[in-house]
């Protein structure tokens, strides 16, 4: 890890999480960045997903990882984060697009259950892996609650967590030094 991404993860634990009120629910967030500032543009996501989405519990390390999915010969950086949330699992989707429309994300990866994905709703493979390509970010959403879903639009548990080991560990972990959070541990 690098400097600059232990800065971040500072960072992101200084944005301080306010006391659960009800209706909150639990959410764990993947951010990724391969183009550009990656380290500005991770920060800038987390504060809007801060301001947007609901304070941090907590977060993973900034860490470097190699493309998945296709070749690039940028490397990305990547992060987890844990928020209290009062949007439902649609709205959150439309804010988490909105934030990486509004940090220069032009196109999105076709969306898990959706013909173009080849991925049915259970998160089966039904053809080949979606065109994923370079991007200045990426925030997917891993887990809301104990909440399991699919449509065309949003599958949750992400169907693609156990594929991803710059998430599924990052993930474990997270979740394991958080044990208080009322959200579902295995997807």
């Amino acid at each position: 890890m690098t400097d600059s991404s232990t800065a971040a993860q500072a960072e992101m634990a200084a944005q301080p999480a306010t006391a659960a009120t009800a209706g909150s629910v639990a959410v764990c967030l993947a951010l990724g960045s391969n183009l550009g500032d990656r380290h500005a543009t991770i920060m800038r996501a987390v504060e809007a997903l801060c301001r947007e989405v609901g304070p941090i519990v907590a977060a993973t390390p900034v860490v470097q990882t190699e493309p998945w999915g296709y070749e690039s010969t940028h490397a990305y950086l990547n992060a987890i984060t844990l928020h209290l949330t009062r949007l439902s699992p649609a709205r959150l989707l439309a804010v988490t697009q909105a934030i990486e429309h509004s940090l220069g994300r032009t196109a999105k990866t076709p969306a898990a259950g959706s013909a173009a994905a080849g991925i049915d709703a259970a998160g089966s493979s039904a053809g080949p892996l979606p065109p994923y390509a370079d991007r200045p970010i990426d925030i997917d959403i891993l887990l809301y609650g104990h909440l399991h879903m699919a449509t065309p639009e949003l599958t949750i548990p992400h169907p693609r967590i156990t594929e991803r080991p710059f998430v599924s560990g990052p993930l474990r972990e997270l979740l394991a030094r958080n044990t208080g959070i009322d959200i579902c541990r295995a997807p």
